[in-house]
């Protein structure tokens, strides 16, 4: 079986939109998907150009766009990821396992992200 390495990063919302796409392939096709967390380095607020901040919002209406062409979902700003309990918090949200995510980040979870 030929591994796939999707490299996704979780706070861009387009990411979130390919996820159900990506969770198919190995049911259509057959691959092996081998997820790969990508952290681009983004420019913070006050950080862009104008025509940066023009992009970043337009991205986040495109996404919304897409989002309802799915029967919509919610597609929420810029997600701080080094805050744990509020990504468990919105793992929560669908009726995921918040709380695993929490132990997996408090046991194993940074080394496998350290390791890729």
């Amino acid at each position: 079986m030929k591994e796939v390495k999707l490299y996704f990063d979780f706070k861009i919302p387009f990411a979130f939109l390919a996820k159900d796409p990506a969770f198919e392939l190995p049911r259509r096709f057959e691959p092996c998907v081998g997820w790969i967390p990508f952290t681009p380095r983004l420019e913070g607020k006050g950080e862009r150009s104008i025509c940066s901040q023009y992009k970043a919002r337009c991205s986040y209406l495109d996404a919304r766009r897409w989002a309802n062409r799915r029967g919509g979902f919610p597609i929420k700003g810029p997600l701080e990821i080094d805050r744990p309990g509020e990504v468990a918090t919105l793992i929560d949200e669908p009726g995921s396992g918040g709380a695993a995510f929490l132990d997996y980040l408090e046991g194993t979870g940074a080394a496998d992200f350290a390791a890729r």
